[in-house]
């Protein structure tokens, strides 16, 4: 059986977290044919070492002495944009990832890293190679943020030096996979999809009873994620007045924590709009199902996204769902129709489309069956896992 570090900067710190759960799932499906071990940055409230079940989780110091929070949050991106001085424990971070890599791989024998996001996991992963173990494979993975971002000269140079010394590199999309060849990257890159229970995820978790627990008398938006900048909540909320005027009984639910939480607190007041939203901070994982499934309407309107977890758990729930019209919602012809589109950063949009969901959610039925039939032909782990294996056993 072969022995794989997946190492990753988004995994949940504690079981019971309702956060990166998709790192987690997706480790243990591939933890039922390979042995696998994990390697997460610690944070407060982390264990350095865990078992859950068959996975064998070690966390490393994100700083020698104080445990900055680079990572987790608003993601290791959003806390630089967020806290400028965060900077200066990228080097340490990076130095103690390597160090943590070489301590589990020479304890365990480790044959193959799998680095999710090139930076920092895949750069360190290399690193780690080049000065320490030159036999070892290395996968590396794109998720989206980690390739759409830190396309400046230094970003972009680190970006092409370890996808070009990876043993593979893969793509959680095939929007994805395009992005990279059209950059001149002379590799095929595999589809690497993240999958999700379809079992657990679906139209059956629909709960009435959710409705009344939160005072939902009339349509019932939703929204999870991050609650940063770049998830465009802001045109969401300041969507809602018109909303509102068209529908006074209609409440938006947004689930998630980021460091916009508190300011659209503001702006929803601002706007007169208070008792028509609920936000509700991170919820456990297992709870989902019922808000997707319950929700007339899920609404994602990111400026950028490889496929998110959240919009196939949306779809499998049999939610309508309105997004951005970004590439990762346009290759498949299912998608295309089953999906609503908006504009990035429009407002108006967003009222039109929920607008048109709400006054025709009767007649769009059909749409919810094919979205998701189309999650369970793709993205359902036990699809997945079959792709997952055929790749590891390439290497």
């Amino acid at each position: 059986m072969k022995r794989i570090l997946i190492v990753t900067s988004a995994f949940p710190r504690w079981e019971k977290e309702g956060l990166d759960v998709f790192m987690s799932e997706y480790a243990k499906t591939i933890a039922q044919d390979f042995d696998v071990y994990i390697l997460a940055p610690s944070s407060k409230g982390s264990k350095k070492y865990e078992e859950w079940g068959n996975l064998k989780i070690y966390r490393h110091n994100q700083f020698p002495l104080i445990n900055f929070e680079l990572a987790y949050g608003n993601g290791i991106l959003g806390n630089l944009r967020r806290n400028p001085l965060l900077w200066l424990v990228i080097p340490w971070f990076f130095i103690l990832q390597v160090l943590a890599i070489r301590k589990i791989a020479k304890k365990h024998q480790i044959e193959i890293i799998h680095a999710n996001w090139l930076i920092p996991q895949g750069l360190t992963s290399i690193l780690y190679k080049k000065v320490f173990d030159s036999k070892i494979k290395i996968l590396g993975t794109i998720h989206g943020s980690d390739f759409n971002a830190l396309n400046k000269f230094i970003g972009s140079t680190l970006k092409t030096y370890v996808m070009n010394n990876l043993n593979m590199l893969t793509a959680v999309s095939e929007s994805l996979q395009k992005a990279v060849m059209q950059t001149g990257y002379s590799q095929e890159v595999p589809l690497f999809p993240m999958g999700i229970d379809t079992v657990l995820f679906s139209p059956d978790k629909k709960d009435q009873g959710l409705k009344q627990q939160l005072g939902i008398k009339g349509p019932f938006l939703l929204f999870t994620g991050t609650i940063i900048e770049g998830k465009g909540i802001r045109y969401l909320i300041n969507a809602l007045p018109k909303l509102v005027g068209e529908f006074p009984d209609l409440k938006l639910v947004v689930i998630g924590k980021g460091d916009l939480l508190n300011e659209m607190v503001k702006l929803a007041q601002s706007l007169n709009v208070t008792n028509n939203v609920i936000f509700l901070g991170s919820i456990p994982n297992q709870e989902l199902p019922a808000f997707y499934a319950t929700a007339d309407v899920f609404i994602l309107p990111s400026f950028s996204e490889g496929f998110p977890i959240v919009i196939k758990e949306a779809l499998s729930s049999g939610t309508h769902i309105v997004v951005t019209d970004l590439p990762a919602f346009s290759n498949d012809p299912v998608l295309k129709e089953t999906l609503f589109k908006v504009r990035i950063a429009n407002m108006e949009d967003i009222v039109e489309q929920v607008s048109y969901i709400l006054n025709h959610i009767n007649q769009l039925s059909h749409l919810k069956i094919s979205g998701r039939e189309f999650i369970i032909q793709t993205s359902d782990w036990n699809q997945v896992r079959k792709k997952h294996y055929e790749i590891f056993n390439q290497l």
